[in-house]
């Protein structure tokens, strides 16, 4: 599932191990679309926190640039610990106010920043094991997967402004 899935953007990497992809937003504008793309679509305000998902029943959830959007990130934290099967991996990407610093004000939706430590403690203090802390660039990300592993570990070093934490629920 992609948490502020947007227009599903993250989700149009298709791979026969998933099963069903889940696009959930606040904003229906891309819903035709995605159904379309055969995502199934949810409609949820993340800031009341509680997402209409059943407990123990995803094995990924995504969020990209969006948790820095909500007033209250230890609510959705909770919610992704919830619902994630024990052994469910999450995948967060935020912005990194140690990098952008004043800037980060310069988007307005922005509400939360996060740096490593802040991030850490978040997932963690939900119950959270964290795998994977790093700066992240998504074009990086997606094009040094394309090459041979030395290559690949050469172009993460010029890395974004962005945080990358990958978690997992611990198997109960």
């Amino acid at each position: 599932m992609d948490c502020g899935a947007w227009n599903g953007w993250f989700l149009s990497y298709e791979t026969p191990v998933i099963k069903q992809r889940i696009a959930l937003d606040f904003d229906a504008s891309f819903a035709p679309v995605l159904r379309q793309n055969g995502l199934h679509f949810i409609l949820a305000n993340m800031e009341n926190g509680a997402l209409p998902i059943a407990s123990n029943t995803l094995d990924l959830i995504a969020m990209t640039s969006t948790l820095e959007h909500l007033s209250c990130p230890e609510k959705i934290a909770t919610e992704i610990s919830r619902i994630l099967k024990p052994g469910g991996i999450t995948f967060i990407t935020v912005p990194d106010i140690m990098k952008y610093k004043f800037h980060f004000w310069d988007d307005i939706t922005h509400k939360r920043p996060f740096n490593k430590s802040s991030l850490r403690f978040l997932f963690e203090s939900h119950r959270m094991q964290t795998l994977e802390l790093c700066p992240y660039n998504h074009n990086f990300f997606i094009a040094g997967n394309l090459f041979p592993k030395p290559i690949h570990n050469f172009l993460m070093k010029f890395r974004g402004n962005a945080l990358l934490y990958v978690g997992r629920k611990p198997a109960q």
